[in-house]
């Protein structure tokens, strides 16, 4: 993921409050994958939902691959429906999958040099 240097002013402006005040709580070091993390699920929840201000609906920060949302202030049924899933794309993107609630396994292949290889 690409390093930028405003990354909590941007939160500030566009989170929730308790995604911005969990990324000011965590060490500099993870911020960044942190702070895209939540970004690009949220871009991929917009998505799948339609047009929401980012700072009206709140996803946890807490594990690494998967996020949950905790509270969507357009339509509070929407808690407990969605699954969000984090990719990892190389080592400068990450990509988000956001769907209705299933219990599917999710696999994640990238073509490399020597062959295809990569799982989530």
């Amino acid at each position: 993921m690409r390093p930028a240097t405003d990354l909590l002013e941007v939160a500030w402006q566009q989170f929730a409050w308790p995604e911005y005040e969990r990324l000011l709580h965590l060490p500099e070091s993870i911020r960044p994958e942190a702070f895209y993390a939540i970004w690009t699920c949220k871009e991929a929840y917009v998505k799948a939902r339609g047009i929401i201000p980012f700072y009206r609906f709140v996803l946890s920060t807490g594990a690494a691959k998967t996020l949950a949302l905790l509270s969507d202030e357009s339509n509070p049924r929407q808690i407990g429906q969605w699954s969000f899933s984090l990719l990892q794309v190389g080592t400068s993107w990450c990509a988000a999958l956001v769907t209705p609630k299933a219990d599917l396994p999710l696999k994640c292949w990238s073509l490399v040099s020597q062959g295809i290889s990569g799982t989530l």
